[in-house]
C-alpha cells in the first residue's frame, strides 16, 4: 500500500505541475510533503514493523483528491467571475524605512523582555536549560505555569506581522525595483528567528525560509512574465536542505529535544513518523475524552480554556511493535479524522483547498494579466508552511483559526497599506 500511495502522489504532482508549470501551486506543495513522508515511512517500515493498511491509504488519498478538486473549483470560479482592472503597485520608501527602524527597536526590546521572562519563569540563567525547561513544561499539563506576560505576547504578535511584511517589501524592492541595499529589511525577521529559538521552536525558522522562497518565486514570475526562471531558482534553493536538515538535527539538544538516534534515523523518524503514527492511531482505535472539534480547532479551545478551565489533551508517543518510538505527531489528517470521522476529514481537506485555492488562483491570474496582488501573495506565502507540513501535523486550523491570527492578519494589512499604494494605469 505504501508503494501505491507513493505512486499516486507522484502522479498527482505531475498532473498538477503540467498545468501552467507552477511548482509552488498548492497541490504540488502539499503532495510533495506527503510524498517525502511516505518515502521516509517506507524506508523505516521494516525497522518499525508497521505497514500501511487499506483503510489509512483510502483516508489519505481521498483527502488529497478532495483538496486537489477544491483547487480546481477555485481556478474555475476565479477565471469565470473575477473582474479585470489594470493598476500598478508603488512602494512607499519613506514609510518602509520608518516602519523598519521602529520594528527593529521593538524586536530588540522583545528579545530582551523574552529572555528575562523565560529566566524568571524557568528559574535558570543557563540559556540551553532555560529553553529546554520552558519547552518541556509548555508541552505538558503544566503549560499554564510558563505563560508569558500579556504585554510581551502582544508585542511578539505585532513584531511577527510587521517582520514578514517588511521582508516582503525588501524582496519586492530588490527583485522588482532592482534596489541593492536591502539587508536592513532582513534584520526584523532575524530577531523573529531568535525569539522562536528562545521559545524552543525550529519549524518557525523553516516557515521563514518557505516564505522567502514563495515570495521570490512569484515575484520573478511577475517580473519575467514566465515561470521558467522562477522554477530554476526554486529548484536551486533546494540545495539549502543540505544545510537545514543537519542544523535541524544538531540544535535539537540545545532547545530541549532528547532523541539519541543517528542523524539518518532521526530525520527518517521526523519525516516518516507522522504517517506511521496515523496508521497506528486509525487501526488501534485510540480514543480519549475531548469536546467535539477540539483536536482540529486547538487554538480556539486553548483560548476558551482560559475561560472554562478545560485543558487541551496532549497525545503521547507511539511505540512500534518492534519496541522503537515512532513519534508523537500523527499528520494533519488525524485531527480531522478524530473530530469528524472519515467524511469530516474530506470536508476539512476541501475547506483547506478552498482557502489556498482562492489565494493562489487570484495571485496567478493577476500575474498572467501583469497585475501583482501583494497582500494576497503575503498571506499565501505566510501560510504556505501549513501545506508543506500537513503531512506532519495540522498547523492551519489548529493555529491560524484563532483570534491571535486574525489580529496578526489585520496588523499585516495595516502595515501593508502604509508601505504600498495602488494606482490605476491610464
Amino acid at each position: 500500500m505504501l508503494l501505491i500511495l507513493i505512486l499516486a502522489l507522484f502522479v498527482i504532482i505531475v498532473i498538477s505541475f503540467i498545468i501552467d508549470n507552477v511548482i509552488l501551486n498548492p497541490v504540488v506543495v502539499m503532495c510533495s510533503g506527503f510524498l517525502v513522508g511516505s518515502i521516509s515511512f517506507l524506508a523505516s517500515s521494516q525497522r518499525w514493523g508497521i505497514g500501511l493498511s487499506v483503510r489509512t491509504f483510502w483516508i489519505t488519498i481521498l483527502a488529497i483528491i478532495c483538496f486537489s478538486l477544491a483547487i480546481v473549483l477555485c481556478n474555475f470560479l476565479v477565471k469565470t467571475f473575477s473582474r479585470e482592472g489594470k493598476y500598478e503597485i508603488i512602494l512607499i520608501n519613506y514609510n518602509l524605512q520608518i516602519i523598519t527602524v521602529v520594528t527593529i527597536f521593538l524586536q530588540l526590546f522583545a528579545v530582551i523582555f523574552l529572555y528575562y521572562s523565560l529566566k524568571k519563569i524557568t528559574g535558570s540563567s543557563e540559556l540551553s536549560k532555560m529553553i529546554s525547561t520552558y519547552r518541556t513544561t509548555l508541552m505538558s499539563d503544566s503549560a499554564s505555569d510558563v505563560r508569558l506576560p500579556g504585554l510581551l505576547n502582544q508585542i511578539l504578535k505585532v513584531n511577527m506581522a510587521s517582520s514578514f511584511v517588511i521582508l516582503f517589501a525588501g524582496l519586492y524592492g530588490r527583485i522588482i525595483l532592482e534596489k541593492k541595499k536591502i539587508i536592513i529589511y532582513f534584520i526584523p525577521i532575524i530577531f523573529y528567528a531568535i525569539e522562536s529559538l528562545l521559545m524552543g521552536g525550529r519549524l518557525e525558522i523553516i516557515r521563514t525560509f518557505i516564505f522567502i522562497i514563495s515570495v521570490v518565486y512569484f515575484l520573478y514570475c511577475y517580473k519575467n512574465k514566465s515561470v521558467n526562471e522562477a522554477n530554476t531558482k526554486a529548484l536551486s534553493y533546494s540545495k539549502w536542505i543540505v544545510v537545514i536538515l543537519p542544523l535541524f538535527y544538531f540544535i535539537k539538544s540545545f532547545i530541549g529535544r532528547t532523541a539519541i538516534e543517528s542523524f539518518g534515523e532521526y530525520i527518517l523518524r521526523y519525516l516518516g513518523g507522522p504517517l506511521a503514527s496515523f496508521e497506528v492511531f486509525v487501526n488501534r482505535n485510540i480514543s480519549y475524552d475531548a469536546p467535539f472539534g477540539q483536536e482540529t480547532f486547538t487554538g480556539l479551545y486553548a483560548y476558551l480554556s482560559k475561560k472554562t478551565g478545560d485543558v487541551v489533551p496532549i497525545l503521547g508517543w507511539i511505540k512500534s511493535p518492534t519496541g522503537l518510538w515512532v513519534g508523537n505527531v500523527y499528520s494533519g489528517l488525524r485531527r480531522y479524522y478524530y473530530d469528524f470521522g472519515f467524511l469530516g476529514t474530506l470536508v476539512m481537506m476541501t475547506l483547506l483547498g478552498l482557502f489556498f485555492g482562492y489565494l493562489f488562483c487570484n495571485i496567478w491570474k493577476g500575474i498572467k494579466e501583469n497585475k501583482l496582488k501583494p497582500f494576497l501573495l503575503i498571506l499565501y506565502s505566510f501560510f504556505l508552511y501549513s501545506l508543506v507540513f500537513e503531512f506532519f501535523d495540522d498547523t492551519f486550523f489548529s493555529t491560524a483559526i484563532t483570534l491571535g491570527s486574525a489580529t496578526q492578519i489585520a496588523i499585516m494589512y495595516i502595515i501593508y497599506k502604509l508601505m504600498f499604494k495602488k494606482e490605476k494605469l491610464k
